[in-house]
């Protein structure tokens, strides 16, 4: 506001355009008036003078004030307000805060808010810079006295998309100011005040350091208005895999976290053109689940099907959208391992070479020995069919475990040579075998128990499982995690399944073959193998989706003597160096390829934020004050006041202002009163006038008598 002084120029160009002013009076004759004149218009311009000091001074006084002008306390170096002041300043660089509130976005509100408190800092105090979200982007690590490189530090501070978690970042202020031995330490927290930023364990972070080095804490929220934001939160498909022209059906999960009814749209388009328009209505506070089905275009090719679910948008548009990669179908590779040899219709894997054929009469399958699984390779592999093998080595074992955390799928039949005591020890299965159970010699009835199950993605939902003649099964104790997908008799579990790691594993209880019963020549034998047979056919360079925050592992079945690079959603390409991860933290939402020198792209995936960062919600005061003591500001004009107060400033301000009141009451009455007197000596002129007049007559004197500023 102090440009606002400029205004000082209206009063003075109004006074001298007013004293360039001339007024002719015509008058009989001057020769009594020369002197009189004379002392009047040196009276007058000292009047107008006065009067322009008095209006200039207002002016001038009320611009000072709006610049909000503060004198040190005269107590300051007694109580310390001189002493140096060592400070960190953390700047919440989280998804959130590129929520809009007018025109700009909170982050830019927390920067300006930052540079505030650079400009109150002295010569001798020491500041540090760090970004925070869901880890610390440590600017200046020591506190440095060179305050303007702490300035350029804050152009640094950009806008990102993890989520908010102050743990690490005010554990990382604590240490660097802990690098100073003398002086007031400060911690600056310019935040939005998200909830989710304050989950962690107090005793972590506000421990010992932080109590000794006598840490005050500042949390500075840029605003105080609520937050309405809306987010896609998921989306599910039905199958794990696509194909061009083929329909995918599936449900994005779309959060509101708004006290107000959402009413949105939800758009997915697949490369440029939109596939799916549905319309959003969720609860205050709620969620909703929007299913959705579009085609895939017939002319897709390559590893993946790559499209983005979006909604309208609203004040945060970082959580409006989710990035989604299918994988694309492809030939499966089967691996069998089984025991014995002779005629190939009397061995296990007979029926099984035949499904698989008949599925799919390009799908390579090979057949080892168990023996050959110890040393064998099988991370190329989409799936392992353990075929009555009587026990499993324990190097077999690991490496199988290994292949299941990494997403491949391991699918095992009982059989005549099966040994339970020496499966027992496999703690990946399902279940523990606990011996064979004969059964009636009939057809023993089945049900399906989970028909949405990706292993019945092949079964048409309207027809029931067929029923199976079974001499014998196996006894199992169900292990935690485990889940029986087909039943038959009176609740045997007849298919079992279970989740390892990236992985599956299942388990048939029946012989690949017909010596525990016809299930190899019923109807329902060849989808089902098939389906085990795809469940991990995407496996080789597959890599699951990736939330802001979290590392990136290697593609399965790479050769790590290969040179592999990472193209980034920017279209920069990275070369990635020795080590199990591709990048160590994802730090941007959109698509990621993986490379290789000799085979090219050789993976696909895509990164997304973590939609629970649109929860705008507020951590309330009480909350905070129980895990840690500290004081709080909202807004720029509560940080100034604060700053003013605690480096023990006299705001002179609200003098400023009672002088130039003071200054408007004295000019009001000074100009009435001057106003008032020339108004008398107009009044004594005209009755003068008329006085000549009656005396002369209407004859006017010929000669003009020039008086400035009123003299007459």
């Amino acid at each position: 506001m102090l440009p606002a002084l400029g205004a000082l120029a209206v009063p003075i160009i109004i006074h001298l355009w007013q004293q360039r002013r001339v007024r002719e009076v015509p008058f009989s004759t001057l020769r009594f008036l020369r002197v009189v004149a004379a002392k009047t218009t040196r009276s007058a311009k000292l009047e107008h003078l006065l009067l322009l000091l008095l209006r200039g001074t207002i002016i001038a006084l009320v611009a000072l004030a709006a610049a909000r002008p503060v004198v040190s306390n005269v107590g300051e170096a007694l109580f310390g307000g001189k002493a140096p002041r060592v400070v960190a300043l953390v700047i919440d660089e989280s998804l959130s805060m590129g929520y809009k509130v007018g025109e700009q976005t909170r982050l830019q509100t927390a920067v300006e808010q930052a540079r505030l408190v650079m400009d109150s800092l002295k010569p001798g105090d020491a500041v540090a810079v760090i970004g925070a979200s869901d880890h610390s982007r440590v600017l200046i690590a020591e506190p440095t006295v060179d305050l303007a490189a702490a300035r350029k530090a804050l152009d640094g501070i950009r806008q990102g998309e993890g989520s908010t978690d102050f743990a690490g970042p005010l554990k990382d202020a604590a240490k660097a100011l802990s690098k100073v031995s003398r002086g007031i330490r400060q911690v600056y927290l310019f935040t939005d005040g998200q909830a989710s930023g304050w989950q962690f364990d107090p005793a972590l972070v506000f421990g010992e350091e932080w109590k000794k080095n006598d840490v005050r804490l500042l949390v500075v929220r840029t605003d105080g208005s609520k937050g309405a934001n809306a987010a896609i939160a998921g989306i599910q498909f039905e199958t794990p895999f696509a194909s061009a022209g083929t329909v995918l059906r599936g449900v994005a999960t779309v959060a509101n976290y708004s006290e107000l009814p959402l009413q949105d749209l939800l758009e997915i388009r697949v490369g440029e053109e939109r596939l799916v328009q549905r319309s959003v209505d969720a609860p205050p506070g709620g969620r909703v689940s929007v299913p959705f089905e579009f085609q895939v275009p017939l002319g897709t090719s390559g590893r993946s099907v790559r499209g983005v679910a979006s909604l309208a948008g609203d004040g945060l548009p970082g959580d409006d959208r989710h990035y989604f990669s299918l994988p694309l179908a492809q030939v499966p590779k089967i691996l069998l391992v089984e025991t014995g040899g002779g005629p190939e219709r009397d061995r296990a894997g007979f029926f099984l070479r035949k499904a698989l054929a008949a599925g799919n009469a390009q799908a390579p399958v090979k057949t080892v020995s168990p023996a050959e699984l110890d040393g064998l390779n099988v991370d190329s592999y989409s799936a392992v069919f353990l075929l009555g093998l009587p026990s499993l080595s324990d190097r077999a074992s690991v490496r199988l475990e290994r292949y299941m955390d990494s997403g491949g799928t391991v699918a095992v039949f009982v059989g005549d040579a099966f040994r339970s005591e020496l499966w027992e020890r496999v703690d990946w299965l399902p279940g523990t075998p606990r011996g064979v159970k004969d059964l009636p010699a009939e057809r023993q009835p089945s049900l399906m128990l989970e028909p949405q199950h990706p292993l019945f993605a092949s079964w048409d939902a309207a027809t029931p499982f067929p029923s199976v003649s079974q001499k014998r099964v196996l006894h199992w104790e169900p292990r935690k995690g485990a889940r029986a997908l087909i039943s038959i008799g009176q609740g045997i579990p007849y298919m079992m399944y279970a989740s390892r790691g990236s992985g599956h594993v299942v388990v048939v209880n029946t012989s690949a073959d017909l010596a525990w019963g016809g299930f190899p020549i019923s109807p329902a034998f060849l989808p089902v193998v098939y389906e085990v047979g795809r469940l991990s056919v995407a496996r080789a360079g597959k890599l699951k989706p990736v939330r802001i925050g979290e590392p990136v592992p290697l593609p399965v079945g790479l050769n790590r003597d290969s040179k592999v690079s990472l193209r980034l959603p920017s279209g920069d390409v990275l070369p990635v160096g020795a080590g199990g991860l591709l990048l160590e933290e994802a730090e941007r939402s959109g698509f990621y390829e993986v490379s290789t020198s000799e085979d090219g792209v050789i993976a696909e995936f895509s990164v997304n934020v973590d939609g629970a960062e649109g929860n705008l919600t507020v951590e309330s005061p009480e909350e905070l004050h129980k895990r840690v003591p500290h004081e709080m500001v909202t807004g720029l004009d509560e940080l100034r006041q604060w700053l003013e107060a605690s480096r023990g400033l006299v705001p002179v301000w609200p003098l400023l202002l009672v002088l130039a009141v003071v200054m408007f009451v004295i000019e009001t009455v000074y100009s009435n009163l001057l106003a008032r007197n020339r108004a008398q000596g107009d009044a004594e002129h005209v009755s003068t006038g008329r006085l000549n007049r009656r005396r002369f007559g209407q004859r006017r004197q010929a000669d003009a008598a020039v008086v400035e500023g009123g003299a007459v």
